[in-house]
């Protein structure tokens, strides 16, 4: 296959997951199968229930002896442990949910409908066989399919395998990822970084990537500026992991190596990808094995893991095709002002997202490669096609959530910095009100004009600006911030918003 200069990523990641194949079988414990993959079908060894139990709290008894009711019978308790003797009439015994019933009984009648008597029970209704009596295997069968294989097991998976007889299971082996981070600049996290390093948490954020999609990572040591030593890095990669992606170092810049690293080893199928940002990925087969450049700027990193990485470890698994490879479209979101956007490539737009009358705003943060921030602060992506110019303002645009609706919900979306003051009123509320368990608040860095902007333009519920960015005209509301020199302002329309009026009037009283 020739090299794509530039390849849609929709074909890089085609090209990418043809060289992940499933993975083998290996036996682990049912019990610690959680968020595994099945290698193939489950199946029940024993039924669920295993026994005759009891549906419900109530009296074991034959429903023959039931049956000139309604008028009221008395039933002799026996105790569960006896059976019944030739003269013994309507014998009964107590039993709980669960319980084994006696074999000389039948049905079971509720103890809601059982008066007690000094020797046994009243019973005034009749009852058939069977009547709230659990049958071996009512639940799960003998040999009955408990799931497919390509499954993603379930805590409930775990309960069901367990109660009949599961208690090893055959599960796909996790990809195992090998991670190299590059580059003479960067540094461990727990070094202070002088100026001109880089503290080296690519590999961190990856690293917790891949385990949440199945894989298993595992970061190889950092080879520095020497060809000689990534080398090295990448071929132990190659010969004990599945996935080799080393991080950085795949531009065009002078010290960019990683692409010739790559051409050395084998085949190079893929060098840049219509994706912004993470355009400068590229992809390598070495007998068969991938091996992976992923960009040195963390958005671009997450981005490609993300588009290219997770399908690649979802072909690994054998599951479906969904997880992991977006886009997973669906939910819906108000773009209030333009949102412009490169032709030629597609963009993955950060969001934060705020509510308005049951409708999702998105607000865009940052869009620069380098800025972590916007990650760390999204709610949401949005995918902006290759062939268009952007998004209009007004426009409503599929979107995929990265968090609950429900914590969305509950937020104040604030445009600037948060002071200590309103962060500290806001968790006062939420660690003192029940009702506000989830509230929090979703900051979008503004300068003091683009605040106000953002405020004007009902994306944001608050703005936080110098009280020299306020002009006369002022139709906002002001909360003066004691000590900080900052207002905290909101519209008349965002002080209906609950979650925002509860702040506001928690910080007014705070401020006296």
């Amino acid at each position: 296959m020739s090299v794509v200069a530039s390849m849609p990523v929709s074909e890089a990641r085609r090209v990418a997951t043809g060289l992940c194949g499933e993975l083998g079988p290996e036996t682990v414990a049912a019990e610690t199968a959680a968020g595994r993959y099945s290698a193939g079908p489950v199946w029940a060894i024993r039924p669920s229930p295993h026994y005759r139990a009891s549906a419900m709290d109530g009296v074991a008894l034959r429903a023959a002896d039931t049956a000139t009711a309604p008028a009221p019978l008395l039933f002799t308790d026996i105790g569960p442990d006896r059976s019944p003797t030739a003269g013994t009439e309507r014998p009964a015994c107590a039993v709980d949910t669960g319980q084994l019933i006696p074999e000389w009984a039948d049905a079971v009648v509720r103890v809601e409908e059982v008066s007690r008597t000094e020797d046994g029970y009243e019973i005034g209704s009749p009852v058939a066989p069977g009547h709230d009596i659990r049958r071996p295997g009512e639940d799960i069968a003998d040999g009955e399919l408990l799931f497919s294989g390509g499954h993603r097991i379930t805590a409930a998976d775990i309960g069901a395998m367990l109660a009949t007889g599961v208690t090893t299971v055959a599960v796909v082996r996790r990809p195992s990822v090998a991670l190299i981070a590059t580059g003479t600049e960067i540094v461990e996290p727990d070094r202070e970084p002088a100026p001109g390093e880089v503290v080296e948490f690519n590999s961190r954020m990856i690293a917790a990537m891949v385990e949440d999609w199945g894989g298993r990572a595992v970061r190889l040591k950092a080879p520095g500026g020497s060809d000689q030593l990534l080398g090295r890095a990448i071929d132990q990669g190659l010969a004990e992991h599945d996935l080799v992606c080393v991080i950085a170092g795949s531009s065009v810049g002078k010290k960019d190596s990683t692409v010739e690293a790559l051409s050395a080893r084998g085949e190079l199928l893929v060098h840049g990808i219509k994706l912004m940002p993470g355009r400068p990925a590229a992809l390598a087969s070495v007998k068969g094995r991938p091996l992976l450049a992923i960009p040195g700027y963390p958005v671009s990193a997450a981005m490609v893991c993300r588009e290219i990485v997770g399908p690649m470890l979802t072909s690994m698994l054998g599951a479906p095709a969904a997880r992991g490879t977006p886009p997973r479209p669906g939910v819906q979101a108000l773009v209030r002002r333009k949102m412009p956007s490169k032709t030629g490539v597609e963009e993955l737009v950060r969001l934060r997202l705020s509510t308005w009358d049951n409708e999702f705003v998105a607000i865009p943060l940052a869009r620069g490669a380098g800025s972590i921030g916007s990650l760390s602060r999204a709610d949401a992506l949005l995918r902006i096609d290759a062939g268009t110019q952007g998004v209009d303002a007004g426009a409503t645009v599929e979107i995929e959530l990265l968090v609950e609706p429900a914590y969305i919900e509950m937020g104040v979306t604030v445009a600037g910095r948060c002071p200590t003051p309103l962060v500290e009123v806001a968790e006062r509320l939420r660690r003192d009100r029940p009702e506000s368990a989830g509230f929090h608040l979703g900051q979008v860095p503004m300068s003091d004009p683009d605040a106000l902007r953002a405020l004007a333009a009902g994306e944001t519920h608050l703005a936080v600006v110098s009280k020299d960015a306020v002009d006369d005209t002022g139709e906002l509301l002001e909360r003066p911030l004691t000590g900080t020199g900052l207002i905290v302002l909101a519209t008349p329309a965002a002080a209906r918003f609950e979650p925002a009026a509860s702040l506001l009037n928690a910080l007014a009283a705070t401020s006296g």
